[in-house]
């Protein structure tokens, strides 16, 4: 082991894989997901992942409008439950196999998302973006929609 000492100053910056697209023009719209997950394949999504410790199954709703976005996840599928007939989003998560649903997650997803335009019916605000998607210098709050703010900001590979 090599001792030294440590910084306590780093600055963290973000960053995007070159070989990406954005959907950020597009944000919290609920139609262009949808069409990428049909149409291109999984795109990576942000979310506020806060109270996500505690799921072990089923349609999870338990994110308030306002959403801390603080986690990415990848995005591979939708669905509606046949009882109770819930549409949901299906999320492959990076906390291994015995989280969630074998470490998979089926998000709530509402019906107002497609009766708006394509826009999002439950939409909130992030008033703390630098935790996520944030820039230093950027705006104080940011518009987030869907359950856990899904829509706010996602991206696929180009293939």
């Amino acid at each position: 082991m090599e001792v030294g000492s440590c910084r306590s100053q780093v600055e963290v910056i973000p960053c995007r894989p070159a070989n990406t697209f954005n959907l950020s023009a597009l944000e919290n719209q609920l139609l262009p997901l949808l069409t990428t997950l049909s149409e291109k394949g999984p795109a990576v999504v942000s979310v506020d992942a806060e109270a996500w410790t505690i799921y072990d199954g089923g349609i999870f709703n338990g994110c308030q409008k306002d959403a801390t976005i603080n986690h990415a996840v990848l995005l591979v599928g939708y669905g509606q439950d046949k009882q109770p007939g819930q549409k949901y989003w299906l999320i492959r998560n990076s906390w291994g196999a015995d989280w969630g649903e074998e470490g998979y997650m089926r998000l709530l997803r509402h019906d107002g998302d497609e009766s708006n335009g394509g826009h999002n019916g439950f939409c909130g605000t992030d008033y703390d973006p630098k935790v996520g998607v944030g820039c230093r210098g950027g705006p104080s709050s940011l518009p987030v929609c869907g359950m856990c703010g899904i829509l706010s900001d996602s991206s696929y590979p180009k293939l």
